[in-house]
């Protein structure tokens, strides 16, 4: 392995690094093109207890029973109020890697635990294996959405159990009692991470991370935008062809939009970066995105690559 290509991989290992798959369309003309990506209402997820969540609201468990007729109308307003709280929330998802090892000899090693080398993720995010994964600084990420969006930001890796009573607004109501200043931000604060970070342990193979963005203004829009600017770290997409690097591309991505995909690493100086699946094996290819006369300039990596 040409130490280029171990300097990219590498940053992509990187703790900060995530990935979002997505349909080739989604990417070229609403991330890519625009230049933006968009957090969409958190009742949008696939998860059907969250999406539940983001449409009806929390329920009252059984931890109020034997008070609840004293404190009906608080814990219906409260009810609401988070109601409220998860109606007008939107939401990015990205995936993790599984951590570093000491070291690396074959691009296998790195095909093991590089976020963007998930089939079942590629199957169901990315379009069938037709579309885009793309990674990010999910540092930058959350520092540029703060800068955007001056409202209340929450980011996180996800936990992955069964519920129970962790959305159970009794427990504000039980708090309120004990504490008349314990105000329903007090409890948003609290309790962040059960309302937003936490999904059903069938999908803990996704490595999710999660940033959050809540606006306590009432707004209708499906999404809200966030400029990536300098947060785009790499472009992968899949192609079954060994020769790659001698551009004949595989069925996978489509052709007709390859020199749309490598003018965008180009013009984002980012790595164009070819996941290669043929007879039960994994492979990586980093791709030359520039133009006549100027190939064979050396690829950029992450910016924490060493």
């Amino acid at each position: 392995m040409d130490s280029n290509k171990g300097k990219v991989l590498s940053g992509l290992l990187h703790k900060n690094i995530v990935f979002h798959y997505t349909k080739h369309e989604v990417a070229l003309q609403s991330i890519l093109h625009a230049g933006s990506f968009r957090f969409f209402k958190f009742g949008q997820t696939i998860d059907p207890f969250e999406r539940l969540l983001g449409r009806n609201g929390p329920r009252v468990g059984a931890s109020m029973r034997g008070i609840e007729d004293k404190h009906f109308d608080e814990i219906v307003h409260y009810q609401s109020q988070l109601l409220e709280v998860y109606q007008n929330t939107w939401f990015g998802s990205f995936c993790q890697s599984s951590g570093k090892v000491d070291t690396y000899i074959k691009v296998s090693d790195y095909c093991k635990r590089l976020g963007c080398c998930k089939p079942r993720m590629w199957d169901q995010y990315g379009g069938r294996f037709t579309g885009v994964c793309l990674a990010f600084d999910k540092t930058l990420l959350k520092s540029l959405l703060e800068e955007q969006h001056p409202e209340q930001v929450w980011s996180g890796s996800l936990e992955y159990d069964l519920f129970g009573d962790m959305t159970d607004v009794s427990t504000h109501v039980r708090k309120r009692a004990e504490n008349a200043g314990y105000s329903f931000k007090d409890f948003l604060s609290d309790n962040y991470k059960h309302l937003y970070f936490w999904k059903h342990p069938d999908y803990g193979d996704e490595k999710e991370w999660r940033i959050c963005v809540y606006n306590n203004e009432q707004c209708e829009a499906a999404y809200t935008e966030l400029h990536i600017e300098n947060a785009l770290m790499a472009i992968v997409y899949c192609t079954d062809d060994f020769s790659v690097k001698e551009c004949k591309q595989g069925d996978l991505f489509p052709n007709a939009y390859m020199q749309m995909l490598k003018q965008y690493a180009y013009k984002y100086d980012v790595p164009l970066i070819a996941l290669i699946f043929e007879d039960r094996e994994m492979g990586i290819e980093l791709i030359d995105t520039a133009p006549a006369g100027k190939q064979g300039e050396e690829q950029k990596g992450p910016a924490h690559a060493s």
